[in-house]
Order: structure tokens, then sequence, then C-alpha cells
């Protein structure tokens, strides 16, 4: 047989570029470093890479040692970016999309890590523009948590209650309700020197409008599409303690201004319900007060710890009574005695006089007018009237003017009568004989 030698095929060997179409395949471990820039244009074409087998590890890893920054001082290890016009309206356009899925009852997934540490100034992640949505693809503002809680954590903080939020929790923000929605706001403190939640309104300037407030609330309800004002007896604002559903109502505003401590009706501007003392006006809290209750009978009882009760102006008394420690009348203001008045001071006005009667239950019931000082008792009839009978004496005739009886003012007569003898106390010198002889008969 005869052999046949051939010469090994020939090694291209070139400088420049080389461009022309290659098959076959190479392993990706083949590449090796870059001494240029690399520049893939796929146009339509795209790259898939699968990492079946991946059971640790990273599947990409994009790492960077460099210390030095360019001249701009921006840098980026990933810079993704998309842009052109959609000519589909319906099509929508992701720029990174990430999705875990992996199962497993005691796993942990995560979609998205960021964390960023080391620098002067640190942020985690920027969102320069557009709405954010957590639970939901289609956020409805700057941050859009859909059908779920807001939580604020520390991990200085340990309170120990998880009936509603976790332990080291400090702010929640959840709905009340499952399905009919309102907000719920908790905020948690650990000492007993701080609020668990603390609200201030600050005004920007030295000096605002005396009507404008720092903090405003404002209740309202809906109309169709819109919001209005409450009715007059639907609650604007309410402060209760307890769980709500089984809370206790401490206090509420109506949409009339009616406040109410103690009831969720109130019917005035002001309704204090209690069994037991309802208001207390106090100038040194515990010692120094003035007590106001009312009881099962609506009567008013105003309790001092001081001696007096003084009114400024005039004391008006309708159709009423002032009693004694009894309960019976001491002054009746009135036109008709009771059996157990003691003293009734009558209007002028039913008879033309004012009388001044010692009466009640017992036959002998004195009545004695002490007057002090330098004025006299001075009675007299009006100088329009007809001479009267003075003192309620049908026999006597008007007496001379002395100290004891001087003209008055145009004024109905005073008549004092009493079922007992009469005495009258004056510093005033030994009254005329004719009253002496009045007084004896």
């Amino acid at each position: 047989m005869r052999s046949i030698s051939m010469a090994p095929p020939p090694v291209m060997s070139t400088n420049g570029t080389i461009t022309g179409t290659f098959a076959g395949t190479l392993p990706w471990s083949s590449i090796i470093a870059p001494t240029a820039n690399l520049s893939l244009a796929h146009a339509g074409y795209t790259t898939a890479f699968t990492f079946d087998s991946l059971t640790s590890a990273s599947a990409f890893a994009l790492s960077s040692t460099s210390t030095a920054g360019g001249a701009s001082g921006v840098s980026k290890l990933l810079d993704i970016s998309r842009s052109g016009a959609n000519s589909n309206a319906s099509h929508t356009a992701y720029g990174l999309y990430s999705a875990v899925t992996n199962t497993g009852t005691t796993s942990i997934n995560i979609g998205g890590y960021f964390s960023a540490s080391g620098a002067t100034n640190n942020y985690g992640l920027i969102v320069g523009a557009g709405n954010v949505g957590i639970g939901t693809t289609g956020p409805g503002a700057k941050l859009d948590v859909r059908d779920g809680n807001l939580l604020l954590t520390d991990t200085d903080i340990a309170h120990g209650m998880v009936d509603f939020a976790p332990t080291n929790s400090i702010l929640q923000i959840k709905p009340t309700h499952a399905t009919v929605g309102g907000a719920g706001l908790a905020g948690i403190s650990t000492s007993a020197a701080f609020p668990g939640i603390q609200m201030e309104g600050i005004i920007g300037v030295d000096d605002p409008t005396d009507t404008t407030p720092a903090i405003w609330l404002s209740g309202n309800k809906k109309s169709g599409v819109n919001r209005v004002a409450l009715g007059a007896l639907e609650t604007v604002f309410q402060v209760a303690t307890g769980i709500i559903g089984s809370d206790t109502k401490l206090l509420s505003i109506l949409g009339n201004g009616n406040v109410g401590i103690g009831t969720t009706g109130p019917d005035a501007k002001l309704d204090s319900l209690a069994t037991t003392e309802q208001l207390r006006l106090t100038y040194t809290d515990g010692t120094v007060y003035s007590a106001h209750t009312v009881d099962s009978s609506g009567n008013l009882t105003i309790d001092n710890t001081g001696t007096k009760t003084i009114i400024a102006d005039d004391l008006q008394i309708t159709g009423g009574d002032i009693l004694d420690s009894n309960g019976n009348e001491s002054i009746r203001f009135g036109t008709t005695a009771s059996a157990v008045n003691e003293a009734t001071l009558t209007n002028a006005a039913t008879g033309g006089t004012v009388t001044l009667a010692a009466t009640g239950g017992d036959t002998d019931v004195a009545l004695s007018i002490d007057s002090k000082g330098a004025d006299a008792l001075i009675t007299a009839p009006s100088p329009e009237h007809s001479p009267a009978p003075c003192l309620g004496h049908p026999l006597l005739p008007p007496p001379p003017i002395s100290p004891w009886l001087m003209p008055a003012i145009p004024l109905p007569l005073l008549l004092i009568h009493s079922l007992a003898p009469l005495l009258l106390h004056s510093p005033l010198p030994p009254p005329p004989e004719e009253l002496v002889e009045f007084l004896n008969f």
C-alpha cells in the first residue's frame, strides 16, 4: 500500500479587524479578558442565559474594586437604559424586571436587595421619577401601598406587645377594617415620660394670622362624588379609651359645635354627664375649688371649699323660693304663701303693696327687724296716695314727720304683718309716743 503524507492546515495570523461569520461552539470559560471596550449590537436578537443547575453562588457576578473615580465623578457598575417611542399604546415597557417565585415553606424569597454604605452619603435606593407601588402594578401616587400596613420599627425598641404590631414597632398605619377601609394610626412608646404619638403643627412665620390654626382637623361625609360637612347631630370628633367597638367614649364633638363629656349626644354647647360631680372650677388643684353637682331630681348643688358664693350682679329668682336646710321655704318670691313658709316677700304688683310677712304652721311666729347703723328703719306712705294707715294698723292716722316716719319717693306702701309682737331695733332716739301706743295696741 502506498502511503500518503499530508501537511497540517495553515494558521492565519493577522492584525486588525476580522469581519465574518463563524460556525461552531466555544465554551463561556474560554473567553479571556478583553484588551479593549466590547460592544455588541444585537439588533432584534435576544440573548438567553439559563442556570438550571445553580444551587448556590451567583449566576452573574459583576464587581469592581476600582477606587479611581472618573472625571465626571460618576461611575456605574451596571447601566440599563431604554428609550424610544412605543408604537402600541397598550404596551408596557420594563427597564428592569425581577421576579423570584421559588417555593418552600421555610425559605425566604427576596425580589430585590439594595444596600449602600461606606461613603459620607449613602442612599440605598433612589427613584428619580415615577410612582412607586407596593402590592400593586398601577400605583396612583408617589407611594402606593396596596392592601397592607405601613410599619416603622426600631431595633432599640421592645415593648412586648404582639397583638396588633411587632414588638419592635414604633408606628403602624393600617386599615381599621379589612373590607370597609378606614385608616388606623398607632404609635408606641416604651417610656412613661414620652407619648405614643406626638402631633405638632408649626406656622412658619413670626406673626401668623390670629385665626389661622397651627393644627386643623376637619370631619366630613360623602355626598355623591364629593365630600360635605357633617350634620348638626353627627359626630365630628371623638376621644375614647379601649379597643374600638368595646371602648369607652370620653369626649364627643357634634356638627353643631356641642361638646359632650361622658356623653355621645350633648344637648348644649357643653354637656357633662356623670352621676357624681359634673363640673369643678379650680384655683388650686385638689384644695381650692367650687364643685357643681346635679342630682337625679335635677337639683344643683354648689359646694365651695371657701365660705361664700358671691354674685357680682343682680340675682333674679322667678317663681321660686329660698329654702332652709330642711327644704322648707325661708323666703318665697310669689303671691301665694304655703303652710310651711317662715317668711314671705310679696311682689307689689299683685296688690299695690310690698308685703313682708311672717307666717307658717305655728300661730306664734314673730317678725323681728333689726336696723343697725346711722340709718333708721323708714316706712312712709307715698305722697301721691291718699293718707293710709301706717304699719298696717287700720285705726292709726298718718303720723307726723319724724326720724321714724319720713316722706319717701313715690312707691307703694310698705306693709309689715306679724302674728306675734313686732320687734324693731334701731340706734335712733326713742320712737314717738304715737308709735309706742300703736306697738302696745
